[in-house]
């Protein structure tokens, strides 16, 4: 009897795990789960100005997204951390969200800022954070999330917000971690269906538009290369490749590419 019983369990929780894997792969999600973590970075260069409107479009999508916060409850005098839908609390200096209300998973807590004040100066001449993939101890820009996603599903609702803000501040915002193109594909989708305007994939989607903001930096050619390199998102091919013998010297390339790449592989 008590085996009967046992088995019973097991086999409701196995039904329990097909359907939320099911509801899953319905709305998507399983595809666009981030890995580990998500890093937005923001010039510090930018000004309290132009950053009011860009909060005020987060909050908008914060209150669209389906994103939850911890929240203390006392229930019968004992208090009880609990997931709570995320909301912005007006005068509150951010906003701030754990996971994913619908699904009820969490990680941990990334916040979104409501003022710069206290990023105040720029150290670099350079302000492009881009850079910061080349050296981090560079001082140009401030660090929004960040913390570990853990595959957790509310991770596409961040990097959405991350693209509404790379479109909004072109060049003087970038977002880098975990992710894969199909996942940032779908993040702007997300986005673009909850804002009054549609936004484009990032920079590094675009070899031309990749290539205007590296080649600017005071960095030696060869890493310049390294840089678009290990930042292009783009799909390879015959024309790219003629783009980089245009525009880099043979030294520079042989550097970084011990050969030439194998596009038809690459389309496979």
């Amino acid at each position: 009897m008590a085996f009967t019983f046992l088995f019973l369990i097991q086999i409701s929780n196995i039904y329990i795990f097909c359907i939320f894997i099911l509801k899953l792969i319905y709305n998507n999600v399983i595809i666009i789960t981030l890995g580990a973590y998500l890093t937005l970075l923001v010039s510090k260069d930018v000004s309290q100005e132009e950053w009011d409107p860009i909060f005020k479009e987060s909050v908008k999508m914060l209150d669209t997204f389906p994103l939850a916060m911890e929240k203390t409850k006392v229930i019968k005098g004992y208090p009880f951390n609990c997931l709570v839908k995320a909301e912005y609390k007006e005068g509150s200096d951010h906003w701030e969200t754990c996971g994913n209300y619908d699904y009820m998973d969490s990680a941990e807590t990334q916040y979104f800022p409501r003022y710069l004040k206290c990023y105040d100066g720029v150290v670099s001449d350079v302000k492009d954070p881009l850079i910061k993939r080349y050296d981090y101890r560079i001082d140009n820009s401030f660090y929004v999330f960040g913390n570990k996603i853990q595959m957790c599903s509310y991770g596409l609702y961040l990097l959405a917000i991350a693209m509404m803000v790379e479109h909004r501040l072109p060049g003087r915002t970038y977002t880098y971690g975990d992710i894969y193109n199909p996942q940032i594909e779908r993040a702007v989708e997300v986005a673009n269906s909850v804002l009054d305007y549609n936004i484009s994939l990032p920079d590094n989607f675009s070899l031309e538009k990749l290539f205007k903001r590296i080649n600017d930096f005071p960095i030696p050619e060869n890493d310049k290369l390294k840089l678009l390199n290990s930042e292009a998102r783009f799909l390879w091919t015959e024309e790219e490749w003629r783009f980089i013998e245009k525009n880099f010297s043979k030294e520079a390339i042989d550097s970084v590419y011990k050969a030439k790449p194998d596009f038809a592989s690459m389309e496979q």
